[in-house]
């Protein structure tokens, strides 16, 4: 979580104490829960239901920072999840490029779009946000790589791809529904 996120979040808090209360102890209780999972720094898998909330309340945040106008989100999930296991905090990072590198820097705002669709017997979760025309996008990826090597511990189809034209950035998680299963370490005398 870049650093930004969290003062410019405090700022938007501090904004809202006084004209809507709720608000601001809703956006208070979301960035306790992102920060939470952010210091857990583990490496253990969750149930992709929980990451999804996770992205849910980042994104709550940032509608509320930047207004529903600017950033326009819609979740297109199956009315049941499944029961998915995945590495915390896949999800966020991507949503974060989403907004800092796609509707931040566009005048307008944009979208994100967000969706889970069955890929035979693996599950594709698709990030889709529109493309800021100034040209902004340049990082160092640490963020991409780090979620691939991540998914690559998964074994099977798990992977990340991108893709980008001049009006749309997609990146595009591959899950596998079942995790290979993991042998045993045997200690030799």
């Amino acid at each position: 979580i870049r650093p930004h996120f969290f003062f410019n979040t405090l700022n938007t808090v501090a904004s809202l104490i006084m004209v809507d209360p709720d608000k601001a102890e809703h956006l208070l209780l979301d960035l306790a829960q992102l920060f939470r999972a952010v210091l857990k720094n583990d490496d253990s898998l969750i149930p992709l239901a929980q990451e999804i909330e996770l992205g849910r309340r980042y994104l709550a945040i940032e509608q509320v920072r930047l207004g529903e106008q600017r950033l326009r989100v819609q979740w297109h999930l199956p009315e049941s999840l499944p029961s998915l296991q995945v590495p915390q905090l896949l999800l966020q990072p991507l949503l974060e490029n989403a907004v800092y590198h796609g509707i931040q820097p566009a005048t307008e705002g944009g979208y994100i779009h967000i969706g889970l669709t069955p890929a035979g017997s693996d599950w594709c979760l698709t990030i889709r946000n529109s493309r800021a025309h100034s040209g902004s996008e340049a990082g160092n990826r640490m963020a991409q790589d780090n979620i691939r090597a991540r998914l690559a511990m998964l074994g099977g189809n798990a992977g990340l791809q991108l893709d980008a034209n001049a009006a749309e950035y997609c990146a595009t998680l591959m899950l596998p529904a079942t995790l290979p299963a993991i042998k045993p370490v045997r200690e030799t005398l």
